[in-house]
């Protein structure tokens, strides 16, 4: 399994393309289809809560692998820190 170490401009369309490399990367490192999908939702669900919240346009990173032989995937943007538990009264500004 070959590391992927990715930009993109968050977008709508930025969504569906991290989402299935996700669901991709999952499925070649052995993940159980129900986990596989799980962990596509949830990277779907952080990408389309920082569209929600203003932050279209800004560069999303994207990096997959194995670390000491365990897979891991980190998705970074850029810009202001988000609580994705907190209510809209505590985004500030940044509430949709």
């Amino acid at each position: 399994m070959e590391a992927v170490h990715q930009s993109f401009t968050l977008s709508p369309e930025a969504c569906d393309e991290v989402s299935l490399l996700v669901l991709e990367f999952c499925e070649k490192a052995g993940a159980e289809k129900k986990d596989a999908l799980r962990h596509r939702l949830s990277a779907e669900e952080c990408l389309l809560f920082w569209l929600e919240h203003g932050l279209e346009g800004s560069e999303v990173k994207l990096d997959m692998g194995r670390h000491l032989l365990t897979p891991f995937i980190q998705i970074e943007i850029e810009g202001p820190s988000l609580n994705p538990y907190a209510g809209d009264e505590d985004l500030g500004e940044y509430a949709g």
